[in-house]
């Protein structure tokens, strides 16, 4: 025998109706199984079709831009969501049902729905220590948007697509609200409040130059006090300190002779968030190798130990690195030195002579 060719679809839906989404922002769409030879009989392995747009036309499956297999029950309630549709504007849908032959049924009933404004994602980030950053997402088709202040003071109308605002002329370390309002007509969709906080000023340079010991450095900066920095060693966070004057400095100890570091001082607001403009200072410990550099074995009670006379600045370190004296020439005078409570050991000298050059030698105390 000839098997049966199945050449009926389906009826076509005549209930779709849609509804907003939770959010608001998508169409959920309801609708019932019709059958799959016409009103009759369940739809195994077969699809449906929905075609949506923000005007009427001529609709066809060819068009649609959701395409689901699945089963249906004859006259099963089914249900569809299409999600982040624009705000502001009216969609129509329709559907399509399709059997396991591939037969279409007609299209169905339209189904009209308005999605509100709906604007989102509102967040703020400093951009300076008197600005910030706002930005949402596009809140559909709408006219404009107004920004307020968290108390509802209005600040500033914008046009429609704008999708960020910077606010400028605002405090240090301060925190600030607003919201935001999308409108269209007398529709309005409204942000809740948010807040977002200023940076702290930044540091400034000081015209003090880093001081260099054979195992320390002494960075200096100017501050604002009361504000908190954090100070970088090469990258790497080693103190954080509140700022009792405009004159800070900072002594970094434990570190090896004749290196080159890099510090970094950020501020800190009190949202914890540090201003990306912040001061770098390099210097370099004092080397600490002698090797053929002049010893002088100073013993206690002896005459000073006296530089030759084109030295013209000699700085005195403890055996640990520590600076403990410097002694600048006065006129025609050699510089002089002679130990005053020092304790036996080996001492660090640095002496600059007239023509620049740099000496460095040791003096071993010996009491």
């Amino acid at each position: 025998t000839t098997p049966s060719i199945d050449e009926t679809p389906p009826s076509p839906v005549t209930d779709l109706s849609s509804e907003l989404t939770q959010d608001k922002k998508g169409a959920k769409l309801i609708w019932t199984a019709t059958g799959d030879d016409g009103a009759t009989g369940d739809i195994s392995g077969g699809k449906f079709a929905i075609q949506y747009s923000t005007y009427t036309l001529s609709w066809s499956t060819s068009s649609c831009q959701v395409v689901v297999s699945t089963d249906m029950v004859q006259g099963s309630v089914q249900n569809y969501t299409i999600s982040n549709l624009t705000g502001g504007v009216t969609y129509y849908f329709v559907i399509f049902l399709c059997d396991d032959s591939g037969n279409w049924s007609s299209v169905s009933n339209v189904s009209s729905l308005k999605i509100p404004l709906y604007i989102s994602n509102l967040q703020g980030i400093p951009l300076s220590d008197s600005s910030i950053k706002w930005s949402w997402s596009d809140a559909g088709d709408e006219e404009g948007y107004t920004v307020y202040s968290s108390t509802g003071g209005k600040i500033i109308d914008l046009s429609k697509d704008t999708t960020y605002w910077i606010q400028t002329g605002l405090n240090p370390n301060s925190s600030y609200g607003i919201y935001v309002e999308a409108y269209k007509g007398t529709e309005v969709s409204s942000t809740s409040v948010v807040s977002s906080w200023t940076y702290e000023e930044p540091p400034s340079q000081s015209l003090k130059e880093p001081e260099s010991n054979l195992y320390s450095i002494t960075i200096y900066w100017q501050a604002k006090v009361g504000a908190k920095y954090r100070i970088y060693r090469d990258g790497v966070l080693i103190v954080t300190l509140t700022a009792d004057k405009t004159d800070m400095s900072y002594q970094d100890t434990g570190l090896e002779a004749g290196r080159n570091y890099t510090y970094t001082i950020y501020s800190l607001n009190d949202n914890n968030q540090e201003n990306p403009e912040g001061v770098k200072i390099e210097a370099k410990t004092l080397d600490v190798s002698l090797e053929g550099k002049p010893v002088h074995n100073f013993i206690s009670n002896e005459r000073p130990l006296e530089f030759r006379s084109e030295v013209l600045k000699v700085t005195i370190y403890s055996p640990t690195g520590k600076k403990i004296k410097t002694i600048e020439k006065k006129g025609n005078d050699v510089i002089k030195w002679i130990p005053e409570g020092e304790e036996s050991g080996a001492y660090i000298y640095k002496s600059e002579t007239s023509s620049g050059k740099t000496v460095y030698g040791t003096i071993v105390i010996v009491k």
